[in-house]
């Protein structure tokens, strides 16, 4: 095909803004990646600190979901408090808020009673 110059031109544009907004689309799928990581590892700490106190007591799979969604929602606000510049005591608060809700709303009072538990025996280490 012979393309005229002001045409190539504006393939060249539509070109640079494909390649660009794909980028911007890959970035945000590795960073959405990567809180599902840190969300499942720390979702399967909790498990691992309960049943080092009792087997028996180990997170259903509808609490897993439950608390990997709250652990989602406080890392992008997490986020949005870093990039907004605060300091660490108001991100500690944020995690301490996300925290609370799950031992509140999803754990049940065996669960947080062996997290305790294993807590107080991780103290006991140091």
């Amino acid at each position: 095909m012979n393309y005229t110059k002001p045409t190539k031109m504006r393939m060249k544009k539509i070109m640079t803004v494909c390649i660009f907004f794909l980028g911007m689309s890959l970035t945000g799928f590795a960073q959405s990646e990567d809180i599902k990581q840190q969300v499942k590892e720390k979702v399967n700490e909790i498990n691992d600190q309960i049943i080092s106190v009792n087997e028996f007591l180990e997170l259903t799979d509808d609490q897993k979901e439950e608390i990997q969604s709250i652990l989602e929602k406080r890392l992008k606000e997490i986020d949005k408090a870093k990039r907004k510049g605060m300091d660490k005591n108001e991100i500690k608060k944020i995690s301490k808020k996300y925290f609370q809700k799950i031992h509140k709303e999803v754990l049940n009072s065996k669960q947080k009673e062996a997290i305790k538990q294993a807590k107080e025996r991780m103290k006991g280490k140091d």
